[in-house]
């Protein structure tokens, strides 16, 4: 794996953890969430700047929708959130999306 797809999943990886961190924090979980989330979103930005050195903006920034599902999923694994047919639907179409647009499907 090259150290910019490394960069590109960590900035993934991290974004989503965070906003599921802030989650943890809004329920109640104590202030140690918090300061989590500030010090993951903190680490977004250098990675995705490691990452757009080497993909470009575009498709960077629309490889960001996967958040999107990696948030959704750790929702119904952590919090108990029920998928929906629907909202199952919407993130087979966001990666399709961004497998269209990055790999050229």
């Amino acid at each position: 794996m090259s150290w910019a797809l490394s960069a590109l999943m960590a900035a993934l990886f991290v974004t989503a953890s965070a906003q599921v961190a802030f989650k943890q924090y809004s329920n109640g979980a104590g202030r140690g969430y918090l300061v989590l989330t500030v010090m993951l979103f903190a680490s977004a930005p250098p990675l995705t700047y490691l990452a757009v050195k080497a993909y470009g903006v575009g498709t960077v920034y629309v490889s960001t929708a996967i958040t999107y599902i990696l948030v959704a999923l750790a929702g119904w694994r952590l919090f108990g959130e029920s998928p929906t047919p629907r909202r199952v639907l919407a993130m087979g179409l966001i990666l399709l999306g961004v497998l269209i647009y990055a790999v050229g499907l």
